[in-house]
C-alpha cells in the first residue's frame, strides 16, 4: 500500500503518527468526556479510566501505572515516592504527589504489604459473647493498636474446640495479619502452636504454646486477696459463686 501514496501523503502520515496526544508542557488535567469515561492528561499522554455516568461498565480504579503516565515517570519511581524512599528528587516527588491527587489513586493494603512485608493489621480471635469482659478486651486492643498505627481485624467463634479455633486463626492468617491475639479459652496447646506457627501470638487468659505470650489474671492470688479482705472485716464465712 505504501507505493500507492504520494510522497507528500507519506510525509503527512508519518508526521501524524509522531504527533503526541498531549504536549510535554501540558499539566495533568482530569475531565469527563462524552462516553462517560474519565481522561487524565499528563506528560506522557492520556489515561482513560472508565465510565462515570452509571453505565453498565464499572469505573476502573486508577493504578500505579496511570500515576506514572500522568507524572511522566516510571512505575518504579512512583513506588519509591509512595514508600518515602530518600533517593527521589523533590521535583519528582511533587510531580508524583500531584499525579496521585489528579488520578485519585489509592494504595491498597495488599499492595503496601507486598512492598513492605507488613499489613499493619492485627488479628483478634474472640469468643462470641455479650459479656462485658469480651467487649472490654476488644476496646482495649483497638485503642492500643490505633495508638501504634495498626488496624484490627476480628473473627469470632462460638466453640472452643481445636477445629473451631484453627478455622478462626486460619481465616485471620489468610488476611495477612502481622500478629494474632487469641481471646478464647485454649485447651489444646499443641493445636494452637501448629496453627500459629511463625506468627507472633498473644493469648489472653488461657494456656498457650511455648512460643506464645500469655496475658492472664492470677485467679488464685485474686481469690485469696478478696477472701482475706472480707475475713479481715469480721465476716466469718465467705461464699464463692
Amino acid at each position: 500500500y505504501g507505493s500507492a501514496r504520494s510522497a507528500p501523503s507519506r510525509r503527512r502520515w508519518r508526521a501524524a503518527r509522531r504527533q503526541p496526544e498531549v504536549s510535554a508542557s501540558m499539566r495533568a488535567q482530569a475531565a469527563p468526556v462524552g462516553s462517560g469515561s474519565v481522561v487524565v492528561a499528563g506528560e506522557r499522554g492520556t489515561v482513560r479510566m472508565g465510565r462515570t455516568d452509571g453505565g453498565s461498565k464499572r469505573l476502573r480504579a486508577p493504578s500505579m501505572a496511570d500515576v506514572a503516565s500522568v507524572a511522566g515517570v516510571s512505575p518504579q519511581t512512583v513506588s519509591r515516592v509512595l514508600r518515602g524512599h530518600p533517593n527521589v528528587s523533590e521535583v519528582t516527588r511533587l510531580q508524583v504527589e500531584d499525579a496521585v491527587e489528579k488520578t485519585g489513586y489509592r494504595r491498597t493494603g495488599l499492595a503496601r504489604a507486598l512492598v513492605t512485608g507488613r499489613s499493619m493489621t492485627l488479628g483478634v480471635l474472640t469468643h462470641e459473647s455479650d459479656q462485658y469482659a469480651a467487649t472490654a478486651i476488644m476496646l482495649g486492643v483497638n485503642r492500643a493498636a490505633r495508638e501504634r498505627g495498626y488496624f484490627v481485624s476480628a473473627a469470632g467463634t462460638t466453640s472452643v474446640s481445636p477445629a473451631a479455633i484453627t478455622a478462626g486463626v486460619e481465616h485471620l492468617r489468610d488476611q495477612g495479619v502481622d500478629g494474632l491475639i487469641v481471646a478464647v479459652p485454649i485447651w489444646d496447646e499443641l493445636a494452637l502452636g501448629r496453627v500459629t506457627n511463625g506468627l507472633p501470638t498473644a493469648v489472653i487468659d488461657g494456656a498457650s504454646s511455648s512460643e506464645d505470650d500469655v496475658i492472664a489474671l492470677d485467679q488464685e492470688r485474686s481469690g485469696r486477696l478478696a477472701t482475706e479482705h472480707l475475713l479481715s472485716l469480721g465476716h466469718e464465712t465467705v461464699w464463692h459463686l
